[in-house]
């Protein structure tokens, strides 16, 4: 399937490995304006012998590109998150309903072999009643961009995977406490969330963090699975069961997943959308930017 890779920064080199070794895709194109080519992005939206595109300018320009590539029938694999207003992302998932075509954006994190373990094994830990998530880095920074459309997304598109949100009205913000910013972006910062009136939900994302750390604890009734990409046990899930003196432990289980081909994994899953007409990731991609704008959009007590 011939596609064209639109945008060549940092993500797009890493993605255009993958996308050459997987040989699910022959690349016909690498288009970027920084790069000097007689190629035109105009040029490839018109080609017709192409049958899909990747995505990875920034944010800003996402739904622009991907409308003109879904205008032209072109499949989209789109970074994340597609865009910044979930009004757009109802534009493009008509467009591509209308065209038959298929919009898939890049969460790694809901192709994730531990993530769909805890899916599938979280029933458990019993009934959930907290999930405290935390994701850090130092960098990348982006003029426009701040740390929740950056890698805070990640961590939502993960919970609201797990936990098969349908209604985001289920949702809502209690307080977001700003903890280091620039003159326009921030870039360290603590969410605090309640889903379905009785979950409670703490994000901490960091751009500024020596540490490189993504975690998932979700506690239940009846024990706690924890997620940990860079630990041996990606995944371990703890059982308890209360005793006349208090709790104890039942049983312990340890799991061990491979972390790094996610990207390799959504790849496929695109592929495999579009060989069958799936559109089941556009969902959780409006799921997502509507959670992004209640955070970014929180006028309550703001720390």
């Amino acid at each position: 399937m011939k596609c064209a890779l639109i945008g060549y920064g940092y993500w797009g080199k890493i993605l255009e490995k993958y996308i050459n070794t997987n040989h699910l895709f022959q690349m016909k194109y690498i288009y970027a304006p920084e790069i000097k080519t007689s190629i035109t992005l105009d040029q490839i939206i018109n080609d017709k012998e192409l049958n899909c595109v990747f995505i990875c300018t920034p944010i800003d320009t996402h739904y622009q590109i991907t409308k003109k590539c879904l205008l032209n029938k072109k499949n989209v694999f789109c970074e994340k998150p597609l865009c910044k207003s979930s009004k757009e992302i109802l534009d493009l998932i008509q467009l591509s309903k209308d065209n038959n075509i298929c919009l898939y954006t890049d969460y790694i994190y809901t192709v994730s072999k531990s993530i769909d373990y805890i899916k599938n094994n979280i029933n458990k830990i019993g009934k959930i009643k907290y999930i405290k998530a935390s994701i850090s880095q130092f960098g990348n920074f982006y003029k426009n961009d701040n740390v929740y459309s950056i890698i805070t997304v990640h961590l939502i598109s993960a919970i609201l995977y797990i936990l098969s949100i349908e209604n985001i009205n289920e949702i809502d913000v209690i307080k977001k406490y700003i903890l280091r910013k620039d003159s326009s972006n921030i870039l360290d910062s603590i969410v605090e969330l309640v889903i379905n009136k009785n979950i409670y939900l703490d994000i901490e994302s960091s751009l500024t963090s020596l540490d490189k750390v993504r975690t998932i604890k979700i506690i239940g009734d009846n024990g706690v699975i924890k997620f940990d990409m860079f630990y041996k046990d990606t995944v371990r899930t703890i059982s308890i069961e209360q005793k006349d003196i208090g709790y104890a432990i039942t049983n312990i289980i340890n799991v061990q997943e491979d972390e790094s081909n996610n990207i390799k994994l959504a790849i496929d899953e695109f592929y495999n959308n579009i060989v069958n007409r799936k559109f089941e990731n556009i969902n959780l991609t409006l799921k997502v930017t509507e959670t992004l704008e209640k955070i970014e959009n929180f006028c309550g007590l703001i720390l």
